[in-house]
C-alpha cells in the first residue's frame, strides 16, 4: 500500500496537479483521485481488472484532475459527470465481468 501511496504522489507531482504557495500545498482533487487510484490497483491485484482497464481509469483520472470531468463515490459506486451527465462507471465491492471501457 505504501508503494501505491509514494507512486501516486510522485506521479501528481510530476504532473504538477499539486500547486505550493508559501508553505502550503493545494491538492485540490487529489484524495479522491487517491481513493480511485488505489481501488484501482486493488483491483488489478485482485485480478478483476486487466492493464488495458487501469490504463483506462488512469486516463480518467488524470481528467479528473485536469478539470475536464468530475468524479465521486456515492454508496459504494464510482460515478463520472461529464459534460453533465452523470453515470455510473464502476463498483467498488464488486466489478462486473465486463470491461470499463463500454461505460465510459
Amino acid at each position: 500500500m505504501k508503494d501505491i501511496k509514494k507512486g501516486f504522489l510522485r506521479w501528481v507531482s510530476e504532473e504538477n496537479f499539486l500547486q505550493t504557495k508559501e508553505n502550503v500545498i493545494y491538492a485540490e482533487r487529489i484524495f479522491t483521485a487517491y481513493s480511485i487510484a488505489k481501488w484501482c490497483l486493488g483491483q488489478k491485484n485482485k485480478e478483476q481488472f486487466t492493464d488495458t482497464e487501469v490504463e483506462i481509469y488512469a486516463l480518467v483520472i488524470r481528467q479528473f484532475l485536469q478539470k475536464e470531468l468530475d468524479l465521486f463515490w456515492e454508496y459504494d459506486k464510482l460515478y463520472m459527470n461529464f459534460e453533465g451527465k452523470v453515470s455510473v462507471i464502476s463498483e467498488e465491492k464488486k466489478h462486473e465481468s465486463g470491461s470499463i471501457s463500454h461505460t465510459i
